[in-house]
């Protein structure tokens, strides 16, 4: 090692503690930021802002679930609808078939006759 390394060597050494020196400056100046009133409002808003963004989260999911029952919901009511008027118009027909029965066996009178034509017609009178 000749003169010009030993004297490059030290100028390095001396670079790199007055950077060590410097970083420890800046930690201790972070330091007394992150104590300050401000950096705790600061803390506080970031605390309150994840809660906040968690509370969206959870409610979100539960806005999902819901979409998804109503969803089954608007299924099973628009089933049990279409089942209901296929009962219904089949119970009309059996007693629109018993009414034609039962009109054969009406006597033969005008009246008969007059009530046997409006139930044909859907018991609208002419």
């Amino acid at each position: 090692m000749n003169i010009d390394d030993i004297i490059e060597n030290a100028q390095l050494k001396g670079r790199v503690i007055a950077l060590e020196a410097e970083l420890e400056s800046e930690k201790a100046a972070m330091k007394a930021l992150m104590t300050t009133p401000t950096s705790r409002l600061l803390r506080a808003e970031r605390e309150e802002n994840a809660r906040l963004k968690a509370e969206v989260e959870r409610l979100t999911e539960r806005n999902k679930f819901l979409e998804q029952i109503d969803s089954y919901l608007q299924g099973a009511n628009e089933n049990a609808y279409e089942k209901r008027c296929n009962e219904l118009e089949a119970e009309v027909e059996r007693l629109r078939k018993a009414g034609t029965e039962m009109g054969k066996h009406l006597p033969d009178t005008d009246e008969a006759n007059r009530a046997y034509i409006d139930f044909e017609a859907g018991g609208r009178q002419s």
